[in-house]
C-alpha cells in the first residue's frame, strides 16, 4: 500500500463534529473539505519532488489559520513510523496545549486503524508511541533546554516555529539531529508573527533562493497558503438587504486586490463578518491570522515602531553608495584625500553625496559596545559601531560609516570624514565606549562636538559643557518620538521636507524596530538598531545645535527663535522667502 493509501485510512475529526478519512481519493472527497485536501497535496508534492530528485525532504510553510497543515504533516510522518522499522518522527510545538493537541490527533490516528493495518506496540505515553519494530513517534515543547539534545531523527515537523521564544537556538540543535538523507523530511511551519526572528530570516532566505532558481528542488521550498485557499470554509452566505458601503474605508482597503485573486463576493462578506467578530475590528489581526499574501502576513504582524509608509518610503529611496577610504594629504596636512575601496577592506565609508561649498552637515554616532544581538546565541552578529552624516539643507543622508573596528580608530575616521564634510558638527552617543571616541576628538581639538543640555524637563537654559549625547531611560522615548516626527509623512505634503534615507540598511533597521511585550521600543532579538540610533543622535544635534549658513545670512541669530530651526528644505524656503530671496538661492552670504 503507498503512502497516500495509507493516509485515506488515517481518521480525522472535522469541525463539523464527522470523523472524516485524512486524505480520502476521487468521489469519496468531502467539498467542505476540498481546500483543505488541496492544500495538503501541494506540501505532499513539494515533498515528493525532492524525493524523486534524491534530495531529503525539506519544506517551509507560511500559512493562514486552519488549513490542516500539522494534520497532515502529523499523518505523513505517522505513515512513515508505522510502516517502517528503525525510523523516529519528532514533532516540537511552540506551547505544551499544542504538544498535547498534535499528540491527540496522531494517537486517534492509531486508534483508529483498521485492525489489519495495525503494528504491535511496545508502549505508549503521554508523549511518546513506541513500535515494537523500533519505530517511535514523540511530542515535546520548544520551551525545553535540552531539546532533541542527541536524538537521531528521520521526520521532523516544527509547528508555530514564528512564536517559539528561542527560535534560532531550538532550530540549531534540532536541525543537527536530521541526516542528510532521502529518507528524511523536515517540515517549519507557522503563521506569521512579524517582521524578524528566525522563521522571517529563513522564509526570506529561501523565497529568494528559490525565485533566483526556479527550478531547482533541493534546500527548503517555501509553500504560501492564503485564506483563499479554503473557499468553503471561509465563505458565508450574504443577506439580501446587505449594504456593502457600511464598512469603513480601511476595511474595504483590500478588496479590489482580493477580488483580482479571485475572491468571491460570499468570501469577501465572510471576511468582513470576521473582521467584526473574531478580530475586534482590527483589519491587522485579520491580516495577520488570514493573510491573502506572505508580505501581508509578515507585516501585518509584531507591533512594528514605524509604520509601513515610512518604511517603503525609505526602501524606495535607499541606492549603493561609493566606497570610500578618507586620508590626510601628506603635505598639507589638513586637506583630506580620497581613495575608492573596489575591494574588500577592514572598514570603508558609503557615500552617495560629496559635499557642497558653503552646506552645513551633521553626523551622529553610536559607538559599539560588543553587545550580541541575540545574547542565546554568543555566536551571532555583535554591535556596530555607526556614522551618519545628512545635509542639513536637503535633510538627505550622504555618507556612513558601519564597522566592528576599535573605538579610537572610530574617532580617527569621523574626524576625517567631518572635516570632508565643511567640518561638520559631530554628535557621539556618550556611553562607555563613546568615551574613547570623545578622548580623540578633544585630543584632535576638533571644535564641531555637540555639549549636552540640561534635561528636556528643565527650566534652566544652558549647557553643562560635557561633549556628547548622552541616551537616558528620560529621554530614550523622546529621541525615538522626534526621529519619527522627522520621517513621518505630512497630511497634504507627503515625504516632502522629511528626513531623506539612502541606506538600505537604515530601512531594514527601522522595519526590524518593535515594540517588546514590555512596551520598550527596540530591535527585534537578532537584529541591530546602531544606524537608527546614530540616525537619532544626528537628527536630536539637527535639531538643537546652529546653522553656519543662516549664521552667515543673519549673525545675530539665536537658533531656537529661527523658522530654520529644526531643518527641512520646506521650511527653509518659507525663511528665505521672509528675508526677501527665493528658495533655490543659496543660504550663503
Amino acid at each position: 500500500m503507498n503512502e497516500l493509501d495509507f493516509l485515506g485510512q488515517l481518521k480525522v475529526i472535522s469541525k463539523w463534529g464527522d470523523m472524516l478519512p485524512m486524505m480520502p481519493r476521487g468521489t469519496e472527497i468531502d467539498l467542505r473539505t476540498k481546500g483543505i485536501i488541496g492544500c495538503q497535496m501541494k506540501v505532499y508534492k513539494a515533498l515528493k519532488s525532492q524525493w524523486d530528485a534524491g534530495q531529503p525532504g525539506r519544506v517551509i510553510i507560511l500559512k493562514a489559520r486552519r488549513l490542516g497543515m500539522s494534520t497532515f504533516v502529523g499523518g505523513l510522518q505517522f505513515t512513515k513510523t508505522h510502516c517502517q522499522p528503525n525510523r523516529k518522527a519528532y514533532v516540537c510545538a511552540h506551547t505544551a496545549e499544542s504538544s498535547n493537541t498534535l499528540f491527540s490527533m496522531v494517537k486517534m490516528f492509531l486508534d483508529n486503524l483498521p485492525k489489519d493495518q495495525r503494528r504491535p506496540m511496545k508502549r505508549t505515553n503521554r508523549a511518546e508511541l513506541l513500535w515494537k519494530h523500533n519505530s517511535s513517534y514523540r511530542v515535546q515543547t520548544a520551551g525545553n533546554e535540552q531539546l532533541a539534545r542527541g536524538a537521531n531523527i528521520n521526520y521532523l515537523h516544527c509547528s508555530e516555529v514564528a512564536f517559539w521564544e528561542r527560535g534560532a537556538q531550538a532550530l540549531d540543535g534540532l536541525m543537527q539531529c536530521v541526516p542528510d538523507e532521502v529518507d528524511t523530511t523536515v517540515t517549519i511551519e507557522s503563521t506569521a508573527n512579524g517582521v524578524g526572528g528566525e522563521y522571517y530570516d529563513m522564509w526570506q532566505y529561501w523565497t529568494k533562493y528559490h525565485n533566483k532558481h526556479p527550478d531547482r528542488v533541493d534546500g527548503f521550498i517555501p509553500i504560501f497558503f492564503s485564506w483563499l485557499d479554503n473557499p468553503y470554509e471561509y465563505s458565508r452566505t450574504i443577506p439580501h438587504d446587505y449594504d456593502w458601503d457600511e464598512e469603513d474605508a480601511e476595511v474595504r482597503e483590500d478588496e479590489a486586490m482580493l477580488e483580482a485573486m479571485g475572491a468571491t463576493p460570499e468570501q469577501l462578506y465572510w471576511r468582513r463578518r470576521c473582521i467584526a467578530e473574531k478580530c475586534r475590528g482590527d483589519v491587522n489581526v485579520f491580516r495577520q491570522e488570514y493573510p491573502a499574501t506572505a508580505e501581508q502576513a509578515f507585516l501585518s504582524t509584531g507591533r512594528p515602531v514605524f509604520r509601513r509608509s515610512i518604511i517603503q518610503e525609505h526602501m524606495r529611496t535607499a541606492r549603493a553608495g561609493e566606497r570610500i577610504r578618507f586620508g590626510y594629504d601628506p603635505i598639507k596636512k589638513d586637506t583630506i584625500t580620497l581613495q575608492a575601496c573596489e575591494d574588500f577592506v577592514d572598514h570603508y565609508w558609503e557615500v552617495w553625496v560629496h559635499p557642497v561649498e558653503g552646506r552645513d552637515y551633521m553626523m551622529g554616532v553610536d559607538v559599539a559596545e560588543g553587545v550580541e544581538a541575540d545574547p542565546d546565541r554568543p555566536q551571532d552578529d555583535p554591535d556596530y559601531s555607526v556614522a551618519l552624516i545628512m545635509d542639513r539643507r536637503t535633510l538627505e543622508t550622504v555618507a556612513r560609516l558601519r564597522v566592528r573596528i576599535d573605538a579610537d580608530i572610530v574617532g580617527r575616521e569621523i574626524i576625517k570624514a567631518a572635516k570632508y564634510y565643511n567640518n561638520a558638527w559631530i554628535v557621539p552617543e556618550a556611553n562607555a565606549v563613546g568615551q574613547t571616541v570623545i578622548g580623540v576628538l578633544k585630543d584632535d581639538g576638533y571644535p564641531m562636538v555637540y555639549q549636552r543640555e540640561k534635561a528636556q524637563d528643565s527650566t534652566i537654559e544652558g549647557t553643562k559643557h560635557l561633549l556628547g549625547w548622552k541616551t537616558t531611560v528620560a529621554n530614550r522615548d523622546y529621541m525615538i518620538d522626534e526621529y519619527i516626527a522627522a520621517v513621518r509623512s505630512d497630511k497634504g505634503n507627503g515625504f516632502n521636507g522629511k528626513f531623506i534615507c539612502y541606506s538600505e540598511n537604515l530601512a531594514l533597521e527601522e522595519e526590524m524596530f518593535v515594540y517588546t511585550n514590555r512596551g520598550r521600543r527596540e530591535a527585534r532579538r537578532g537584529k541591530h538598531d546602531d544606524e537608527l540610533f546614530a540616525a537619532m543622535l544626528l537628527w536630536q544635534g539637527h535639531r538643537r545645535l546652529p546653522r553656519e549658513e543662516a549664521l552667515q545670512m543673519w549673525p545675530v541669530w539665536n537658533p531656537f527663535d529661527s523658522p530654520l530651526y529644526a531643518g527641512g528644505y520646506d521650511r527653509e524656503g518659507e525663511a528665505l522667502i521672509e528675508h526677501g530671496l527665493e528658495p533655490e538661492e543659496e543660504l550663503v552670504a
